[in-house]
């Protein structure tokens, strides 16, 4: 054999060994990375190096298919860089052209020496990582392809046939590595997903198991999250939040309001003063009713499935709560209500009555006024209670108010000083009752207030009869439809229309409005008031008219008048005043008849029997 074929031969067979030993050693490197790790940013990154090493190229990269977009996206990491944002951001249509998207869909390898003037290389590609030369192969995975590898900037010239060979064998080995590190990817992930939202369940449940209440589970829920979260009862009014900035949580509040109690977590976008809210809410269910609602603020990012999960759990385990606080109210009125009954109801002495009052929570000292509260509502839901006794409280104390209000019939009753009671007769009351149940919201449900404050009682035993007066004043207050605290002082005959038609309501009526008069002239040597308005009623009020009656100078029946006044708390001629006076005389009248009669009865049955 000629020395020439000899050695051409001898080159012959130590390139095919050379490339043999190169192909043997990148299926190992390969093998070697695979196995090094299980994290899926780290196989990729180990599989890259090693492939590349064997070509001499300085850094790759993997481009997986998406077939919901139709894209072939770049996967982190690629050619030396990790930063999510700008691998991310490189993805090919398949349909737009390129030298990817060609090699995916003829499946067969390209290069690309001179990269800047190839025309089918993408300048976003050649610019972003720097690119002179590039070999992509196609990555097959049995008879389907799922992306392809670039391999680029060979550090020792450009790249050669053998360089395609070597990659073209290894690609299928690649392929399977990207499949596989993509699962694990999506396993890895979902175990996280799955240990976070057995993590917060956990967290949740414990936080209610150590009863520390709505507001530590409301934080406890924003802190999970990492985003503001706001907790509204079935009223729309706000019961705890967390992380909210200064007014927040009002603007917030009013945003969610309108979406429609479902279990199911809604998201809506609410246009506020600055910016954008993006909120989400679900109610918080108990039966078929809504008890509340949380809201959770997502500053225009969409919350993941975990978060959404964990919210909808939340609502869950804040109806546990709210069921928990329902059943400690039903436990409360049965407590209260024996010892209110024990008050109100039965005779009891001094010392228990006062007993009776410290251990209720009312602790100042007489002379007392009974508030009775009523709830009127369209949907007759009395499970709102525990709620509604939170705003009237909060009202309450707004009027520097802070005694006890206890569940009582149809609604709440409390026991206040007299002093204090009558800072509620004041405009600012008024439009603080009138705010207490109103949401401004939307599908709130419609609820009122009425409000009967009794009289002023000094003594803990008579407690029954301030009870009494506040239930005329709360039934005047509903019949008329006052939204404002009316007191009995102020009903003036509606007292009387108004109640039961019982001699010791009459004898009251009668007492509040001529008492004082009657007291006078028991004290006076003579006793001519009663006598005077009388006449005077009896005269249409006509002053000469009645002075001709009584035989009395006109100054005179004028001095009287001035007098009548005082004691009667207004001009006796004018008004409602004059009304309840001849009401009163009226009553008096058939009063003082009934005595006479039952006299007389008395009187012939005594005759009868000494006739016997």
């Amino acid at each position: 054999m000629p020395p020439a074929r000899a050695r051409q031969i001898e080159t012959s067979t130590r390139v095919a060994n050379d490339l043999a030993a190169r192909q043997v050693a990148a299926v190992l490197a390969v093998g070697r990375a695979m196995a090094a790790t299980g994290d899926y940013e780290k196989v990729l990154s180990d599989v890259i190096e090693a492939v590349c090493g064997t070509v001499d190229a300085s850094s790759g990269g993997f481009m997986l298919y998406d077939p919901e977009r139709d894209e072939l996206v770049l996967q982190k990491p690629a050619f030396g860089v990790h930063a999510a944002t700008v691998v991310s951001s490189y993805r090919v249509s398949v349909s737009a052209g390129g030298n990817a998207a060609r090699v995916f869909l003829s499946r067969e390898p390209y290069v690309a020496n001179d990269a800047r003037r190839n025309p089918r290389m993408l300048q976003q590609f050649i610019k972003l990582f720097k690119t002179r030369n590039t070999v992509t192969v196609p990555l097959i995975l049995g008879d389907r392809p799922i992306g392809v590898f670039h391999a680029i900037n060979k550090r020792s010239g450009v790249f050669v046939p053998d360089d395609v060979a070597l990659l073209s064998l290894v690609a299928p080995l690649l392929a399977t590595v990207l499949q596989s590190a993509r699962m694990f990817k999506v396993i890895e992930t979902e175990r996280h997903k799955l240990e976070r939202a057995m993590h917060i369940h956990a967290v949740l449940t414990r936080t209610v198991q150590e009863a520390h209440g709505i507001d530590r589970l409301c934080t406890t829920l924003s802190e999970l999250l990492q985003r503001p979260v706001l907790v509204l009862d079935a009223m729309r009014r706000a019961m705890a939040d967390a992380g909210w900035l200064a007014g927040g949580t009002a603007t917030a509040a009013r945003a969610a309001v309108a979406l429609a109690p479902s279990s199911s977590l809604q998201r809506v976008t609410r246009e506020v003063s600055g910016p954008e809210l993006h909120l989400n809410a679900v109610a918080i269910m108990l039966g078929a009713h809504a008890a509340g609602f949380i809201v959770v603020e997502d500053g225009g990012a969409p919350l993941d499935a975990i978060d959404r999960k964990a919210i909808e759990q939340a609502a869950t385990v804040f109806a546990v709560e709210i069921l928990q606080e329902r059943s400690a109210f039903e436990a409360e009125r049965r407590v209260a209500g024996d010892l209110l009954g024990d008050l109100f109801e039965t005779e009891v002495t001094g010392e228990v009555a006062l007993a009776i009052l410290k251990r209720l929570g009312f602790t100042t000292k007489g002379p007392w006024r009974v508030a009775r509260i009523a709830l009127i509502s369209a949907e007759e839901e009395t499970a709102l209670e525990p709620q509604v006794r939170r705003a009237i409280s909060a009202t309450l104390k707004q009027q520097e108010l802070s005694a006890a209000l206890l569940p009582w019939r149809n609604g709440f009753v409390t026991v206040l000083p007299a002093s204090a009671a009558e800072r509620l007769q004041t405009p600012a009351a008024e439009r603080a009752f009138g705010r207490a149940l109103r949401a401004n919201a939307p599908g709130a449900p419609a609820l009122a207030l009425r409000v009967g404050i009794g009289r002023a009682e000094s003594a803990a035993t008579a407690l029954a009869w301030s009870l009494h007066s506040a239930e005329q004043a709360l039934r005047a207050a509903q019949r008329l439809q006052i939204a404002r605290p009316v007191f009995f002082e102020d009903l003036g005959v509606y007292r009387l229309l108004l109640s039961p038609n019982h001699g010791t309501d009459h004898a009251e009526f009668v007492e509040t409005v001529l008492g004082r008069l009657y007291r006078a002239d028991a004290t006076s040597r003579r006793a001519v008031l009663m006598p005077t308005l009388e006449v005077l009623v009896a005269h249409d009020f006509n002053l000469a008219e009645a002075a001709r009656s009584l035989g009395l100078h006109l100054n005179t029946i004028k001095y009287r008048v001035k007098k009548l006044a005082e004691l009667l708390g207004g001009d006796p001629a004018r008004g409602e005043r004059r009304l309840e006076i001849e009401l009163a005389l009226k009553v008096a009248q058939l009063q003082r008849g009934q005595v006479i009669h039952r006299g007389a009865i008395k009187r012939k049955s005594v005759q009868r029997q000494h006739a016997k």
